[in-house]
């Protein structure tokens, strides 16, 4: 402290230091109101990207699962009907925005279609969501 400043608190008394402090304290505050308006707004912003990214996932996997469920339907009754099952499939796929990853006729009574499907879930960090559905008769005993 330099002698001004001795000279001022000696005359300002107790409550005319007090205020001189508070004055300086308050004065190294200003602003952290907006730094924590702005760590605020980011975290919800961080929460709202974080939620519209999960819906993402959660739409794209419905979205895999009925066109997979669509394909090996229209493939089934493809095979049943004459005509060729994973090309059916194909473009049943394609109908619901999806593409046709594999295509197997067979299985165990020879008259099973299984397809696997996958949808571009519109995030550019994630694969395409893949789903896979069977269709055909089950025995009955």
């Amino acid at each position: 402290m330099n002698d001004m400043s001795k000279q001022t608190d000696r005359h300002l008394g107790r409550q005319g230091r007090f205020d001189r402090f508070a004055a300086t304290a308050t004065a190294c505050d200003e602003g952290a109101g907006t730094i924590l308006g702005i760590i605020m707004i980011t975290i919800a912003t961080v929460m709202i990207v974080v939620a519209v990214g999960v819906g993402q996932i959660l739409v794209g996997r419905s979205r895999a699962a009925t066109a997979a469920d669509m394909s090996a339907l229209s493939a089934a009754n493809a095979l049943w009907s004459g005509g060729v099952p994973c090309e059916v499939a194909a473009r049943a796929a394609e109908g619901q925005g999806a593409h046709l990853i594999s295509c197997d006729v067979g299985g165990d009574t020879g008259e099973d279609v299984l397809v696997q499907v996958g949808v571009d879930v519109g995030m550019p960090f994630l694969p395409d969501m893949i789903q896979s559905a069977r269709a055909g008769p089950t025995v009955c005993e």
